[in-house]
């Protein structure tokens, strides 16, 4: 607030911070959560034994959040003298004009596939010399939504 502002009674400029007790920041939010395991097993030959399997995950999550303080309305309220932040009680409407509501969804994702085979490769005195292969590929992707951080005014229809 700058110094020379009627509702400043320091006559420097400071900043106030003020939480609305009245109107107490709240979170909601809504998960969903998506699995699916798909695999396969067999034989080649008799001698070798393979599986592979797939495993699909998906998860989204929107987020509101309910009583933000528009900046812009907050430093036009305090510029135009209709809110004192060092005030404890404020004309109807004052701050109801300053807070909104925002919006944000989320999603991740995981895609991972696997191979493995074992089986003989050959024989020895002692024994059957036996092999073991595996591959493991992982796709996984977490971010929030194209859609950025919304904010809407009370006022708004």
């Amino acid at each position: 607030m700058a110094a020379d502002n009627p509702n400043n009674p320091f006559n420097v400029s400071v900043q106030a911070r003020n939480r609305f007790v009245a109107f107490p920041r709240l979170r909601e939010g809504d998960a969903l959560g998506l699995r699916g395991v798909f695999g396969l097993r067999g034989t080649i030959a008799d001698s070798w034994k393979w599986e592979a399997a797939v495993n699909v995950n998906r998860s989204t999550q929107h987020l509101t959040q309910f009583n933000l303080i528009d900046t812009n309305a907050y430093n036009a309220a305090v510029q135009n003298l209709t809110y004192n932040p060092f005030a404890r009680v404020q004309a109807p409407g004052v701050i109801e004009g300053m807070l909104g509501n925002g919006y944000q969804d989320y999603v991740s994702q995981l895609i991972s596939w696997d191979l493995r085979a074992s089986g003989e490769i050959f024989t020895l005195p002692a024994g059957a010399a036996q092999l073991g292969l595996g591959v493991d590929l992982s796709l996984i992707h977490i971010g929030r939504c194209r859609r950025p951080l919304t904010f809407r005014s009370r006022a708004s229809p």
